[in-house]
């Protein structure tokens, strides 16, 4: 194997030949000088001693020159020496791999003749039971999918049946129910949920994104052509606004920040940059800044700090001035934000854009009877977050550990049992009332590009370990035909026990990423999947994937 010098040294052998002479030429003349002077001439004399010092320093610096490339070079050539090293030895270890797979190759041969002599028969093993055993995959999981698969081949534009039905069967009698649950008795264990371990299995890595194309002409500086692979520190200036850092940190890794500044409108493009503050500035500098900007249009202002988020910064950043704007915008709606999923409605609808109300306003189908007329119709409400609520029964109430739920066990909870909706307006009779009526869900009406989930915790308080699948497939509860239904998880965000949030970020590298304002560090999976001893998850952000 021959390697090959990239770097290009310079030729040192002519200057220095250059240098030398210009040194003896000078030596000369001051030794002609010297000899041609009959009185001494102080001035001569002086003259030659400088030109001879300067050109006798001009080597001592080329002479140093030489000899840190000779350092540089030498390193170079060490280096090039272990690489030729480790590439013969890894050269060594394939040929010894190939010689191995050759010769079990030959016994395979050989078994097989023996087998096939004494009447037996070879059974040929399919190649995806190859892959799927290559990839920690268990056949019977696989061949489960593929059933389902099948089964799906033939839906109807409405989406899948529903396998999902309201249990109706009456309840047992009172005897022997009182007789299990009797608090003097002892509790069973309730029935623990099946919750694999999505986390552990090896998963498609998502593309990484590349908007180098999809960006203004420009305004390459502006927006990032990548997605970040380490969050930025957030400085939260009011020591209470965690679940705001939280958000934040979510969607700067799911808003297309160019997507949105398409729909702004030219008088808003022409207004100048909201800019970030400085974290040395004081509460009410900011709040003068803020009032300064006040007639940037929000959309523009979340704009501009998101794309500003989205590049790398040293640093923590100052995203005070960007909750101020937005306050000032919609005070009502800031004073009752006070947890991940009322800030994301208000920071989502303050700064609404085309793009912002495509990507993140997720349409979820219900289907109620109406109150007047008794016609079952169903209908479509737009939430931009989708909430998720566990359901206990008796047995795990009484049951003193936490229970065990996934996001599979809670979506057909949500389709299972019904929930208190706005009245809308019946298609029949065009009757509206009561304003709340029970209504039951039925899935999404259509895939959106962010899934935003929120997890509601019971009002008794019990606590359940909460297992989110790295990548999902939600096909089974999309009515609408669409070819995009995976979905990879970005961002988690927990209540700490100390009462603080949390955003834990999953980057395209594969790396997961604790976020606490100025606090970020590279964590496990393990730190945030199925743990109620470092709080509940509150929220999670679900990406589309463009496979």
């Amino acid at each position: 194997m021959t390697t090959t010098n990239t770097r290009n040294y310079p030729d040192f052998d002519n200057a220095w030949r250059a240098h030398e002479t210009a040194a003896r030429t000078a030596e000369i003349t001051l030794q002609d000088i010297t000899n041609g002077l009959k009185g001494p001439d102080a001035a001569a004399v002086q003259a030659a001693v400088e030109e001879l010092a300067s050109k006798y320093s001009a080597c001592q610096k080329l002479s140093e020159r030489i000899n840190s490339n000779y350092k540089v070079a030498k390193c170079e050539i060490t280096t090039k020496r272990e690489e030729l090293e480790i590439a013969n030895k890894w050269k060594d270890e394939k040929n010894h791999a190939i010689k191995k797979a050759k010769e079990y190759k030959a016994r395979v041969k050989i078994l097989e003749r023996k087998m096939t002599a004494l009447g037996g028969k070879i059974e040929e093993v399919k190649d995806t039971a190859v892959q799927n055993r290559k990839h920690g995959v268990d056949q019977n999981d696989s061949d489960v999918y593929l059933n389902r698969k099948r089964c799906r081949s033939g839906d109807s534009v409405l989406g899948p049946e529903r396998p999902y039905t309201l249990d109706t069967t009456p309840p047992p009698p009172k005897g022997t129910s009182s007789k299990l649950l009797t608090p003097s008795s002892s509790v069973a264990s309730p029935r623990v949920e099946s919750t694999s371990p999505a986390h552990l299995h090896p998963i498609r890595k998502a593309k990484p994104s590349d908007f180098s194309k999809n960006i203004p002409f420009g305004m390459d500086k502006k927006f990032a052509a990548t997605r970040l692979t380490r969050p930025n520190k957030l400085h939260d200036h009011t020591k209470r606004s965690s679940h705001v850092t939280a958000i934040i940190q979510g969607l700067v890794f799911t808003v297309r920040g160019h997507k949105a500044y398409a729909d702004l409108d030219e008088k808003a493009k022409s207004k100048r940059g909201f800019c970030l503050l400085s974290n040395n500035l004081s509460i009410s500098e900011i709040e003068r800044e803020v009032r300064r900007q006040k007639s940037i249009p929000p959309s523009k202002a979340f704009v501009d700090i998101i794309s500003e988020l989205q590049h790398p910064h040293g640093p923590a950043l100052n995203t005070y001035s960007l909750q101020r704007h937005m306050e000032a915008q919609d005070p009502a709606s800031s004073r009752t934000a006070t947890d991940p999923a009322e800030y994301i409605h208000h920071i989502l609808h303050t700064a609404n854009t085309p793009y912002i109300d495509s990507a993140f306003n997720t349409a979820n189908t219900y289907q109620t009877r109406c109150s007047n007329c008794n016609d079952a119709f169903t209908y479509t409400n737009h939430h931009y977050v989708t909430t998720l609520a566990a359901v206990f029964s008796e047995r795990e109430k009484k049951y003193g550990k936490p229970a065990t739920r996934n996001l599979e066990t809670l979506l057909k909870e949500k389709l299972s049992n019904p929930e208190m909706q706005k009245c809308p307006t019946c298609s029949k009779c065009a009757s509206s009332t009561p304003p709340r009526l029970q209504s039951y869900w039925r899935g999404l009406a259509y895939p959106p590009e962010v899934l935003t989930l929120g997890f509601d915790r019971p009002v008794d308080g019990k606590h359940y370990k909460l297992t989110l699948p790295l990548q999902t497939d939600l096909k089974p509860y999309i009515c609408a035909t669409s070819e995009k239904t995976e979905y990879r998880l970005v961002t988690v965000i927990k209540k700490l026990r100390s009462g603080d949030y949390a955003a834990f970020v999953h980057t395209e590298n594969g790396k997961w990423w604790r976020c606490i304002g100025e606090d970020v560090r590279e964590v496990g999976v393990e730190n945030w999947q199925g743990d109620v001893k470092n709080g509940d998850t509150v929220m999670a952000l679900y990406e589309l994937l463009d496979v």
